[in-house]
């Protein structure tokens, strides 16, 4: 067993990045877990994290941070961000039959473990195991603490996007 803190922790200092590591250090000691995997989010030094002991991984498991938006604003000023390409999309999806549902049932994680693994069949990338996916599904969606995205046309899933959502931040998955 081991604990893992995607995104995690963030620190504002060393200082804070060190207690945050001593309190995951503890619980693995508590729960028996063999490692703590972290993915620190901080403005700290690659020399001062390791100092803290922290190495890089060999591969990423989450995506890198590529886009903060801030949606406390208007919606019209969030529109406004968007691509002229994306604002295009947004404002005729209707008009091209398709449709926008959300989800927090755990049921519906069957489309997305049906999309993930049409991913994966054509571009070669591996997704996690479908209990690993499930798990989140059951744990989260109950809790408001995640959300699915499904597009359809004609019935039919055709995309589907799984966000995860804190009181201040929405993480795509």
């Amino acid at each position: 067993p081991r604990i893992y803190a995607p995104y995690g922790p963030l620190a504002v200092s060393k200082k804070a990045l060190e207690a945050a590591l001593q309190e995951l250090k503890q619980l693995a000691k508590q729960t028996g877990a063999s490692f703590v995997r972290v993915e620190p989010i901080s403005k700290i030094s690659k020399t001062d994290l390791k100092t803290l002991g922290l190495k890089p991984a060999l591969k990423d498991i989450q995506p890198p941070q590529t886009w903060v938006q801030d949606l406390t604003k208007p919606r019209e000023e969030i529109f406004a961000e968007f691509t002229s390409s994306n604002r295009n999309l947004f404002n005729t999806y209707d008009k091209k039959g398709l449709s926008i549902r959300t989800s927090q049932n755990p049921a519906d994680m069957s489309v997305f473990l049906e999309t993930i693994h049409d991913v994966a069949n054509r571009t070669g990338m591996q997704p996690h195991s479908d209990k690993y996916y499930q798990t989140m599904a059951e744990t989260l969606l109950p809790r408001q603490a995640s959300t699915i995205y499904i597009v359809e046309a004609e019935g039919q899933a055709i995309a589907v996007g799984f966000v995860f959502d804190s009181p201040v931040t929405r993480y795509y998955a």
